[in-house]
């Protein structure tokens, strides 16, 4: 699937795969994560909850 859509956009577009594989008792993200990304960025995220200010950045970069 991300090769298919990667081949219906430009090469600057940015697809961030993710995936939590759920929650562990006490509400805490399962160590079992994991993510790609279709471009080289700087920085990466540490956890899970790492992505929601990551993907802000991103946006506000590219509508700066």
């Amino acid at each position: 699937l991300a090769t298919n859509l990667k081949t219906m956009v430009g090469d600057d577009t940015l697809f961030i795969i993710v995936s939590d594989h759920g929650m562990m008792p006490g509400g805490k993200h399962s160590d079992r994560a994991f993510y790609s990304f279709s471009n080289d960025i700087a920085r990466r995220p540490n956890k899970i909850e790492d992505f929601y200010l990551l993907i802000i950045d991103l946006l506000n970069r590219r509508c700066a």
